[in-house]
């Protein structure tokens, strides 16, 4: 099976059904490993290397279509 096609698509999620829903546990409280904690700049600010571009889904199709 050959791939003809990839693309990339945005995606939105149902905001109600997600604050909606119980912690199954504590939020993350401190320092987190990260790709730019060797930057002391950047080491406890993760919005900082976060993308910014929303909730993107990979959709391929073969060639059959599938």
């Amino acid at each position: 099976m050959k791939i003809k096609e990839i693309r990339a698509v945005p995606v939105s999620f149902d905001t109600d059904a997600v604050t909606n829903v119980k912690e199954r546990r504590p939020a993350w409280d401190g320092e987190v490993a990260n790709p730019m904690s060797r930057y002391p700049r950047y080491k406890s600010l993760r919005r900082l290397w976060t993308p910014s571009w929303g909730a993107l889904a990979c959709v391929i199709t073969a060639e059959d279509g599938t």
